[in-house]
């Protein structure tokens, strides 16, 4: 089974190769840079065996099209495209069983196996992962680490002026995981640790790699924005996550700290988002089984 894999993308590599892709069989790993990505051709344009093709919006859309069309891959994952400005790309759809894409985008067309996939964690986010802390294990109420951006710095001063007991921290964000301020490994010991991680909105979506990596460590991600903006963007085929969503970081604040007086109601939100996290994963990781079976 051969997959084609971006030798750039290394930020969400351990999540795609080793957690959405762990139960493909006899994986043989195949690194393509921008510029080599046409040399994919000339080596397997013969392969008619299943593989699986991964791609990014910053490759060339012909080249894409013309790699895809001789491959016939098995399955198609897209990543990146935050802006939602590659509508053509879904067109990949026709020329696979089943297409992967990380953003959902209220303009585009999407056929039945076009599916949403989360966009995951770092790269050694989980190198060292210790057991989940339950909520009432945790020993901070709130954090947050990244860049200062879009409504980031209201966020930051409503929950610093109204929340005790927070960790939250403005970052240049570096996607060179050699020089990174917070390690992958401490950015999942300060989640396991917290109950809230506040998330601004990023370059463009309400959608970031902080949500899932929250997720993951057990933490409750909090979001703010239009009921119609998060129904778009975490669709997920219907499948919204039980995330705390508000219209406003002074709403978000007050429920917050509202939540702290009730651990009970905290550990069950914290149940429902590992139960969404492991469901969503596992019905993907089906879809990608069923779409290589020949």
């Amino acid at each position: 089974m051969k997959i084609f894999y971006p030798e750039y993308c290394i930020w969400e590599k351990d999540y795609i190769l080793n957690n959405v892709l762990d139960t493909v069989p006899a994986k043989e790993i195949h690194y393509y840079s921008n510029q080599n990505f046409l040399e994919i051709l000339e080596k397997f344009s013969n392969y008619k065996k299943n593989c699986i093709l991964i791609l990014t919006s910053y490759l060339q859309e012909n080249e894409m099209f013309q790699v895809a069309s001789i491959l016939k891959p098995n399955v198609i994952i897209l990543l990146s495209d935050e802006y939602g400005v590659h509508p053509n790309l879904m067109k990949l759809e026709k020329l696979t069983r089943l297409f992967l894409r990380n953003y959902n985008h209220p303009h585009y067309n999407y056929d039945s196996n076009n599916l949403q996939l989360p966009l995951g964690y770092v790269s050694n986010f989980l190198d060292y992962k210790s057991f989940i802390k339950k909520m009432n294990q945790r020993s901070i109420n709130c954090s947050f680490i990244g860049e200062q951006k879009s409504d980031r710095l209201e966020m930051y001063n409503t929950f610093k002026k109204n929340m005790t007991n927070t960790k939250i921290e403005f970052t240049n964000n570096s996607w060179n995981l050699e020089n990174l301020k917070w390690t992958p490994h401490q950015l999942f010991e300060l989640y396991n640790d917290s109950i809230f991680v506040i998330n601004g909105r990023g370059n463009c979506s309400l959608d970031c790699f902080r949500i899932y990596e929250s997720i993951s460590a057990g933490a409750i991600p909090v979001i703010v924005g239009d009921p119609k903006e998060i129904k778009n963007t975490f669709y997920y085929d219907d499948n919204i996550p039980p995330l705390l969503f508000f219209n406003s970081w002074e709403e978000a604040v007050t429920n917050c700290n509202s939540l702290l007086e009730n651990p009970q109601q905290l550990q069950e939100i914290q149940n429902n988002l590992q139960s969404w996290w492991t469901n969503i994963l596992t019905t993907l990781k089906q879809k990608i089984s069923y779409s290589l079976k020949t």
